[in-house]
């Protein structure tokens, strides 16, 4: 890649959304056992690395079942409160396995 290049994994044509049955996880952030409600359809995860905002979450997962790939795929994430204090997922992105490799720091 030149130096005007960076890599990027890049959604624009295909979307599904709309109300989804829900199944909630219970996941630990920051010492914190969150209820995570997640489109029941969604495959086993583990945590990769969380942002908390006041009323939102961030977070990066790898997908612990979808096979076909050299290594698990990614998942971004977006999550926001809801009143019971529990969060609720709001945005669910797949991305290529690529993806670990260039969470690194960026070389210059």
């Amino acid at each position: 890649m030149s130096q005007t290049e960076q890599w990027c994994d890049l959604l624009i044509e295909k979307h599904e959304c709309g109300p989804m049955p829900t199944r909630v996880e219970l996941v630990q952030i920051d010492g914190d056992t969150i209820r995570l409600h997640v489109p029941e359809w969604v495959p086993r995860f583990e945590f990769v690395e969380c942002s908390r905002a006041e009323n939102r979450l961030y977070y990066i997962l790898k997908d612990l079942e979808t096979v076909g790939w050299d290594q698990p795929q990614g998942i971004v994430v977006i999550a926001t409160r809801k009143s019971d204090g529990s969060f609720a997922t709001i945005l669910w992105h797949t991305t290529y396995p690529y993806i670990w490799k260039h969470l690194q720091p960026v070389k210059d």
